[in-house]
């Protein structure tokens, strides 16, 4: 689909199911290092949280932002398949009443 491609130059030969061994690794490497960087913020700062309010008006503006994306860009599969993944994932924490995501405005802000 043209939409992601990888230069063999600079990959080690090994595959599986059709991707090369290096984005597997991006895959989890990146994965471990956001939610390892995420809980380490949360633990040596425990008190420095974003109140309720400015965690709803700064969720409401990034869903917003995000749908807008879907629109500028639609003819972008890709940037269009994120923006309404984050869209769907900030509605999704703007409904739970256990306010998870109060937790990672911070840290989103601080990086």
């Amino acid at each position: 689909m043209g939409v992601w491609g990888f230069n063999p130059r600079y990959l080690s030969g090994i595959s599986l199911l059709h991707l090369p061994l290096e984005e597997w690794l991006f895959f989890i490497i990146i994965a471990y290092a956001s939610l390892f960087l995420h809980f380490s913020i949360v633990e040596y700062f425990p008190n420095a949280k974003v109140g309720k309010k400015w965690t709803v008006r700064i969720t409401i503006l990034l869903f917003v932002l995000s749908i807008f994306m879907v629109f500028i860009f639609h003819d972008k599969m890709y940037t269009v398949y994120i923006s309404l993944t984050t869209a769907v994932a900030l509605a999704l924490a703007y409904f739970d009443k256990s306010q998870t995501i109060a937790s990672f405005t911070f840290p989103f802000f601080l990086f």
